[in-house]
């Protein structure tokens, strides 16, 4: 409430806007325009014969000045703000309108018709209408637009309420929630106001993601207190993992929601997730030649599972864009899920609750997986991602007891599960299960034989419920093309230009550039640690003074053998050498990297823990969170100026 009255009393206050239509941050405003152009004396937009500006929460008071032309004198244009329509004759060159539109009660939203006669030339065939150059709002103050500011207040709430259910500390979520009030009060009074439009056109889809946030933040919360009490993870770390998982979910929906992002890839899954309500589902599940992936640039036959879209399908019956909002939050809360699983792996590893905190926290923030689910959507892709990470958390609980059916069951139908959800995962995974179990047969594990018969199983019902379907065209078609193309007989339709060199140029170059280098070096850290703690505790040396032996004695309360998190991350590891040394027409490359971010960021939060266990380090190890932390922000920051400036 006392939010509230503080966005009250700022959207009160006389504001100067003007937005430069052309410009980058022109996109939210406009309807029916076509894209900006610029001339020597300006940028400017042509509008289609209908168009409309929109203009949230500005308030009845505020007279707006439209600068246009439409290139020949004497051409009426009729504009609408809500009253009686305005009649204009336009002169030569730009012409100055001024308007008192009539905004929305409570809201102060204004909404202007624009209409003219319909123009266009040969060397122009569009259909146009006006071209619109600036609009500048000038409020006298006064109004108080309620709703917006109840909806900011709202956002205040939500922020403070979801941090108090994870901060241990009280006065944290009232410092965080008193500096976004701050923050929002200075975006609205600062410049004269000039920046105000940019936020209350998208108050309310704040307080929709924020509140969105929160149910992830229960849901997260609920699903690790079930797993405590079935005694996965102990009760202390759930309440942490919760939180993480709520902030990876706000910052990759935030970041894709403001405005809604410019990807492609949100369109083109609701697209094909609209064919199953059309009954046209068989399109999906049998070989279809049209609905090859356009990441593989081969005209082949391609098995593209249609399990994301059996999970997707009910968003379609949204109206828009709310159906692609829907599929951005199911994106997010598919990495909140990831976050989740790779704390209980830290834990169920035996690492510690320290290191399942820092490993959830970098994944959370790792700018490269934010880059991923920003910037390009392969929401399948991320689904692969998050299952081929409960398939390893199930293995690493079961490992104690794989030898009963039921366990061998449970691991089968986790794998069989990632298997469906996209083709790499099956790739990935699969190659992963045969290093670990080479691995195994190394240590002769008697997990050797449980593993193998669940893989098998796994393997087996993928193919029977989807992949055995395209044998016959991958045999006669899909194959012969590719491996004729890697012999050098012959060449795939359409390969990408911008694939990366193959061989080991490939293996060297692209992790560097994709990985921050000192998260590299951590994750290097992490590895070596591990690596001498699975020794010590494969020959029982897991003494007091060794930092990972203390950890291990977090999961003796299982009274079991721990398993061999270090064999796992390293045939984990190994799959992305294998496929960047042989990868040529396909440029699998940035799967292959994606692929490694879960592993990266465990082995990270390990050494970030073994850090954080003395004074100077625990120094260290702050600063290179709050680095991290900070490439996040900017990342984020980053895809929403992209999205204003792409979304023509």
């Amino acid at each position: 409430m006392l939010a509230t009255l503080l966005f009250a009393l700022a959207l009160a206050q006389p504001a100067v806007t003007t937005i430069a239509v052309g410009g980058t941050l022109d996109s939210p405003f406009l309807r029916n325009f076509h894209r900006p152009e610029q001339n020597a004396e300006t940028s400017f937009r042509w509008s289609q014969p209908e168009a409309e500006l929109v203009l949230p929460g500005v308030g009845s008071s505020t007279t707006v000045e439209l600068r246009l032309t439409t290139g020949h004198p004497g051409t009426p244009v009729t504009l609408n703000g809500g009253g009686e329509s305005l009649l204009v004759e336009t002169g030569p060159g730009w012409n100055a309108v001024r308007l008192l539109p009539q905004a929305a009660p409570g809201s102060g939203d204004v909404a202007i018709r624009i209409s003219a006669p319909r123009q266009s030339s040969p060397d122009d065939p569009r259909p146009r209408g006006v071209a619109l150059s600036h609009v500048v709002l000038r409020s006298d103050g006064g109004d108080v637009p309620w709703v917006q500011a109840g909806l900011l207040g709202l956002s205040v709430a939500l922020l403070t309420f979801t941090l108090a259910r994870t901060s241990r500390r009280p006065a944290l979520p009232w410092v965080a929630g008193g500096m976004a009030c701050a923050g929002l009060l200075a975006a609205l009074l600062l410049d004269g106001g000039a920046w105000r439009p940019y936020l209350t056109i998208y108050s309310g889809r704040l307080a929709l993601v924020l509140l969105l946030t929160l149910l992830m933040h229960l849901a997260a919360e609920g699903l690790l207190a079930w797993l405590a009490r079935r005694g996965w993870l102990a009760t202390a770390a759930a309440k942490p993992l919760a939180g993480l998982a709520a902030l990876a979910f706000f910052v990759r929906l935030a970041a894709t929601s403001y405005p809604l992002i410019f990807m492609l890839d949100p369109r083109y899954h609701l697209a094909r997730a609209s064919l199953i309500p059309q009954g046209r589902f068989l399109e999906l599940f049998l070989p279809n030649q049209s609905l090859t992936p356009q990441q593989w640039n081969a005209a082949v036959t391609i098995p593209y599972s249609p399990f994301f879209y059996l999970l997707s399908f009910p968003v379609t019956y949204l109206p828009q864009p709310w159906d692609r909002l829907a599929m951005l939050a199911m994106g997010a809360a598919v990495d909140g899920f990831a976050v989740l699983l790779i704390g209980c792996i830290a834990v169920l590893g035996g690492l510690g609750r320290r290191a399942a905190f820092f490993a959830a926290l970098l994944l959370a923030i790792m700018p490269y997986g934010l880059w991923w689910a920003v910037s390009w959507g392969l929401f399948p892709n991320l689904l692969g991602q998050c299952l081929t990470l409960l398939a390893v958390a199930a293995w690493l609980r079961l490992y104690p007891r794989l030898h009963e059916r039921r366990a061998q069951l449970l691991l089968a139908v986790t794998m069989t599960l990632a298997y469906l959800s996209y083709a790499t995962s099956m790739m990935f995974l699969g190659v992963t299960w045969l290093l670990l179990l080479g691995l195994l047969a190394l240590r002769r594990d008697q997990a050797l034989g449980p593993t193998l018969r669940a893989g098998l199983w796994a393997a087996l019902a993928a193919t029977v419920l989807y992949y055995g379907w395209h044998v016959p065209a991958l045999v006669s078609q899909s194959l012969p093309t590719l491996l004729g193309a890697l012999g050098g007989s012959g060449e795939l339709k359409g390969a990408s230009e911008s694939a990366a060199p193959p061989g080991l140029a490939q293996l060297i170059g692209v992790l560097p550039l994709r990985f921050d280098g000192l998260l590299l070096l951590l994750s290097a850290c992490g590895g070596l640690l591990l690596l001498c703690g699975d020794r010590r505790r494969e020959t029982g040396d897991w003494g007091q003074h060794s930092a990972l032996g203390r950890k291990a004695a977090s999961v003796s309360r299982l009274r079991s053998p721990v398993p061999p998190l270090g064999g796992l991350l390293l045939a984990w590891c190994l799959v992305y050498p294998i496929f960047a040394l042989v990868d040529y027409y396909v440029p699998l490359v940035e799967k292959q990297a994606m692929h490694l971010i879960p592993a990266v960021a465990l082995l990270g939060g390990l050494a970030l823990a073994q850090l954080w266990r003395g004074r100077w380090g625990r120094l260290v190890a702050s600063a290179i969170l709050a680095f991290f932390t900070w490439q996040a922000l900017s990342s984020v920051v980053f895809w929403v100026v992209v999205a204003y400036a792409a979304e023509k």
